[in-house]
């Protein structure tokens, strides 16, 4: 029996509007609840987006909350921001009514030189780092909920495809797959590794090719808010609160003032 974990991130551009990478992974038993999922996502789209608009559609968080893509354009009184919330909460009602396990890596990226030899690093090394150490922290999450809540299944991560931290994701899980990984690590890091759970290389799809990860893109944009301390995410958290792998996630790392 197998479950997927759908993995997606936000936070990867301008680090100065966006100090938290989030990477978030839905998990969902792959035969009990994978077409359930998928019909709801569809239905929520039949209901609320233009059936000329349909053709090729996509969830984006970004575009939903902000407003913007080919869809929702704010200078169109269809999409006001009133009408984006009431497709925000349902989709994160989709999880919540399913009880989708959700496991969440939060990187703060002024911080993340101080654990991670960052000199020489370019902007986008650095960003493909973090990304990275955000996704390891996820799959950690992702295996530690498994090994408790499951016995006989196994599991395989589905990534949202980013050419530019696409190998570096593989290897390093991979890596960690190994009897290997735990050599020179501590207690606390051989709690996690090497993986058991987690089986095989991570599969790169786009959110166009699995509508999961349209819900994973979801709770990492609206996890990365509640980083930010962005309250008016303060009901969407609500519905996904009592899903987290990790019960009790820890704010994050911030500087003292």
């Amino acid at each position: 029996m197998t479950r997927f974990v759908y993995v997606d991130e936000a936070g990867i551009s301008n680090p100065a509007h966006e100090p938290f990478i989030v990477v978030a992974g839905v998990i969902v038993h792959a035969d009990k609840q994978l077409n359930e999922l998928e019909q709801r996502l569809q239905r929520l789209v039949e209901r609320h987006i233009p059936a000329d608009l349909r053709d090729g559609f996509v969830f984006h968080a970004t575009e939903l909350f902000n407003g913007g893509g080919k869809v929702f354009c704010r200078a169109d009184e269809r999409w006001q921001l009133a009408k984006r919330l009431e497709i925000a909460h349902e989709l994160a009602s989709i999880p919540a009514k399913m009880k989708l396990p959700l496991a969440f890596g939060i990187v703060q990226r002024a911080h993340w030189p101080l654990t991670f030899d960052a000199a020489g690093m370019s902007g986008k090394e650095r960003a493909v780092g973090q990304h990275v150490t955000a996704f390891m922290t996820c799959a950690m999450q992702v295996e530690m909920w498994m090994r408790v809540n499951t016995s006989n299944e196994v599991t395989m991560l589905i990534v949202e495809d980013n050419e530019q931290a696409r190998k570096i994701i593989k290897d390093t899980q991979n890596q960690h797959r190994l009897t290997s990984a735990v050599d020179g690590f501590g207690p606390e890091e051989r709690k996690y590794f090497p993986f058991k759970k987690i089986k095989s290389s991570p599969l790169f799809e786009q959110k166009r090719d699995s509508p999961a990860l349209q819900i994973a893109d979801f709770c990492a944009y609206v996890m990365k808010r509640r980083a930010m301390n962005d309250t008016r995410y303060g009901d969407l958290i609500s519905l996904l609160r009592p899903l987290y792998a990790v019960h009790q996630l820890p704010e994050p790392d911030r500087p003292k003032t």
